[in-house]
């Protein structure tokens, strides 16, 4: 790793005129300055202020206890122990690498990306990881990684990813990436970066403003927030508060709940893949500040959750409840007419079917009686007006219709029925 190299480029006051303007900045008395060497601060809307960006005079200071100007600070941190310049170098890269997510959703000169957008982080890799050499994955099958007082947690695989947890393992409570009280959460990989059931979570107490934040970024690959359950929880150890009375109470932490990628208090997160997919999985994203999402795609936005600004998520579309109200009444239209068109046809057709009679016949024959006869079973002893008998002229003739045949006719009776005849006069 490129350590000196890095350094000169990044927070050396004697190469700042070679610098690009985003990484220096003009001092009260018109001296131009290195960025990282001061403290950057952001204004919240709800008025309060933010510490983004811890520059080297507050890094010095720390680590010795002494406090500053610029300049100076930076001769002292030349004379620090190698391994305490190389932590401040890395959280240099990673909050490089944080701003040039953020600057590719915001448009610069031409229509391009403010300040080179992803290009400034790959410069920012370049320049303290130089070649192509690097090689290398970090992929557990159930990693924890925990602090308790306000450390940071920073993952570094410039040649490979980061997997938290195997596909399918059970996850214990705690397991993970988790910081508590104030403490930031930092990946920078090559490849994918994998929670799978675990989680990547950062807490800070209400009562401070120093943020726990996250910054993950993939060169190459994905970010994906894993497949666990939102309701896990991360049990945490409660505060004890001793006052100046020496009376000691007890006061139980905000649990921290669920797996995926969160923040709990004030934390912001930036998730940063160029070329990759940031997929919020069913585990979820949940974001106390504000997210900034910076990738080619992003997947179940639905899981997403931020209770600050948001920037790089696709924008959902308004609903015209007009136009749906207009629409409705419309097809509710549609609908009554064509019920009155299918009820016409119905008609038509019952109208169009064959009519069915059903005849019963009550007798035959429709000539008048003889005037000197009665109507058998008339009453009185008038004459008969209604009584009738056979037509000898007729296609249908009656044996028996009236009181009186002639040979013919009684010729075609049997000898049982002109028995019976006889009897009947």
């Amino acid at each position: 790793m490129a350590y000196d190299a890095f350094a000169d480029s990044y927070l050396n006051p004697g190469q700042v005129g070679g610098m690009p303007s985003y990484l220096t900045q003009t001092a009260v008395d018109g001296t131009v300055l290195p960025l990282y060497l001061t403290d950057g601060v952001e204004t919240r809307e709800d008025g309060t202020s933010k510490t983004t960006r811890r520059g080297l005079v507050s890094y010095v200071k720390a680590m010795t206890g002494e406090e500053l100007a610029p300049l100076a600070a930076w001769e002292r941190f030349q004379a620090l122990p190698a391994l305490v310049r190389q932590q401040f170098l890395r959280q240099v890269l990673l909050l490089e690498l944080r701003d040039a997510g953020r600057d590719q959703n915001f448009p610069g000169e031409n229509g391009l990306p403010r300040n080179g957008g992803y290009n400034r982080g790959y410069a920012a890799i370049e320049a303290l990881f130089p070649g192509d050499g690097w090689r290398g994955d970090i992929a557990a099958n159930n990693l924890m990684l925990r602090t308790m007082a306000g450390g940071d947690i920073s993952v570094l695989t410039p040649g490979g990813g980061l997997q938290l947890a195997a596909l399918g393992a059970t996850v214990p409570p705690g397991h993970g990436l988790v910081t508590l009280a104030s403490g930031h959460i930092n990946v920078f990989a090559r490849d994918d970066v994998i929670v799978n059931r675990s989680r990547l979570l950062s807490f800070v107490p209400a009562a401070t403003r120093e943020g726990s934040d996250q910054i993950v970024w993939s060169t190459l690959g994905d970010i994906d927030a894993g497949r666990g359950a939102k309701t896990v929880r991360v049990p945490s150890s409660a505060d004890i508060v001793t006052d100046e009375d020496g009376n000691t109470e007890m006061r139980e932490r905000s649990d921290m709940s669920g797996s995926g990628i969160g923040t709990v208090g004030d934390g912001d997160v930036d998730l940063v893949a160029p070329v990759g997919t940031v997929n919020a999985g069913d585990a979820g994203i949940r974001v106390a500040g504000n997210l900034n999402v910076a990738a080619l795609y992003v997947l179940n936005a639905e899981n997403i959750q931020v209770k600050g600004k948001v920037t790089g998520l696709p924008a959902v579309a308004a609903v015209n409840v007009g136009a749906l109200t207009a629409a409705s009444a419309a097809a509710s239209q549609a609908a009554a007419a064509a019920q009155e068109v299918l009820q016409q046809e119905r008609k038509a057709a019952r109208n169009s079917l064959p009519s069915v009679f059903t005849v019963r016949v009550l007798g035959f024959g429709s000539e008048p009686a003889p005037a000197t006869d009665r109507q058998e079973g008339a009453m009185g002893d008038g004459p008969a007006t209604s009584a009738r008998g056979s037509d000898p002229a007729s296609y249908i003739q009656i044996v028996g219709a009236g009181r009186h045949f002639d040979a013919g006719q009684l010729a075609r009776l049997t000898p049982a029925e002109r028995h019976q005849l006889m009897q009947e006069r």
